[in-house]
């Protein structure tokens, strides 16, 4: 084999190894901010955190307006795509659910019962 040929093969066979893994990234791990309400115009800041313990994808959320901090969210799930956990709240726990957008935030609503509303997140750390 010519040594032109050899390293276009190897070029060829690094670039292709690295496709699967980039396109199985499904982690969302990390700080991610933005805001949430039933009205655009009276949205809140959100941060949430999402952490792999033991396997386990857990949550915690802070809305500095409403005085919550570290509040451990429930149900934290992840396809790859679609985020969902629930708030646990004193009137009980809210549902969310999000879709992973093309520019790498998620977009979603959650259901108050009476009322739903959005959110918007944003990774502010770098992937792991």
């Amino acid at each position: 084999m010519r040594p032109a040929c050899a390293k276009w093969i190897v070029s060829l066979a690094l670039i292709l190894g690295a496709i699967p893994a980039a396109a199985a990234q499904t982690s969302i791990d990390g700080t991610w901010t933005g805001t949430a309400g039933v009205d655009p115009s009276q949205a809140v800041a959100i941060t949430v955190i999402f952490k792999t313990e033991e396997g386990v994808l857990k949550g915690w959320m802070d809305i500095p307006d409403l005085g919550i901090a570290g509040l451990a969210l429930s149900d934290v799930k992840f396809d790859g795509k679609n985020p969902s956990y629930g708030v646990p709240l004193p009137e009980g726990t809210v549902p969310c659910w999000a879709e992973l957008g093309a520019d790498g935030t998620f977009s979603g609503s959650f259901d108050m019962g009476r009322s739903t509303g959005t959110f918007t997140l944003r990774r502010i750390d770098k992937p792991r």
